[in-house]
């Protein structure tokens, strides 16, 4: 199995619209040594199909994998299943991330040892975009010397680096229930024996209706 230092788990449903802007983000990244994993959860439109494309265009890169829909939990976890990066990183098909996110967070977590790592981003709702810095104050620290911080620190699985052995001690990601972000963002932060943070808006978070998948 090849050795990468993140995988990049993207769910993908009903996202043709917004789909090669996420690809494009993943595909041109500053740091080389990553596996970019899309998971298509059954999708009805043409994103199957897109990332086809990506796949052939950056076989080295790019690995697509298609199952029955059953929600967005069940394919990250199928996504993680499927990984071999020592960190992992989880976008949502609809949102992209700038071009150095992975080469900043792998700095910052092999620097400081850090289990989690996490950054802010940008919200875009109708082609706008607005700085969102809302972030833990302390690095490289313990939720259980810093209790506080658990007010700082966001319920969303991909606005985070995580190292690949503190997401399988949690046990990936519940399946079968909505807002599934929340006890997974809090079982990270309880676990992870350093935190540390990145002070850049490095994912741009697309507000739009609806949810990833049904």
């Amino acid at each position: 199995m090849e050795s990468y230092k993140i995988s990049i788990i993207v769910p993908v449903y009903n996202v043709e619209q917004y789909l090669r802007q996420c690809m494009d983000s993943l595909v041109n990244q500053t740091l080389e040594e990553i596996e970019i994993i899309a998971v298509n959860d059954g999708s009805p439109d043409g994103s199957l199909a897109i990332l086809e494309e990506y796949q052939k265009a950056y076989p080295k890169k790019v690995k697509v994998f298609s199952i029955e829909n059953q929600g967005v939990s069940h394919a990250r976890n199928y996504g993680f299943s499927k990984s071999a990066g020592e960190y992992l990183l989880f976008v949502d098909s609809d949102d992209y991330i700038e071009r150095e996110t992975c080469e900043l967070l792998y700095a910052k977590a092999k620097r400081d040892e850090n289990d989690l790592v996490f950054f802010a981003r940008y919200n875009e709702q109708d082609g706008i975009r607005k700085e969102n810095i809302t972030l833990p104050w302390n690095q490289n620290f313990k939720l259980i010397d810093r209790k506080y911080e658990m007010t700082k620190i966001s319920p969303f699985p991909w606005d985070k680096l995580i190292r690949r052995e503190l997401f399988a001690q949690i046990g990936g990601f519940p399946e079968g229930i909505r807002f599934e972000d929340l006890p997974v963002a809090h079982m990270l932060s309880m676990s992870a024996q350093s935190m540390g943070v990145v002070r850049k808006c490095l994912y741009n978070y697309r507000i739009r209706g609806g949810f990833l998948s049904t």
